[in-house]
């Protein structure tokens, strides 16, 4: 995945994760990879998709 050029607006958030929760996210990147060959996704892209993708479910529902 494209990495976006950091930002003025862009802010380092450090957070720790039930181990059960590293190894789902572990389990989504492995599929996503799956799903798309050739492309490459870190910890840090996924958890920013994942975030992004639910927040935008909930914006939707409002």
């Amino acid at each position: 995945m494209a990495r976006n050029k950091l930002d003025e607006e862009s802010v380092s958030v450090t957070a720790r994760f039930p181990k059960v929760l590293v190894e789902r996210i572990a389990r989504f990147i492995k599929s996503f990879k799956k799903e798309n060959p050739g492309l490459t996704i870190s910890r840090a892209d996924t958890i920013r998709m994942i975030l992004t993708q639910y927040f935008e479910s909930q914006t939707a529902t409002d």
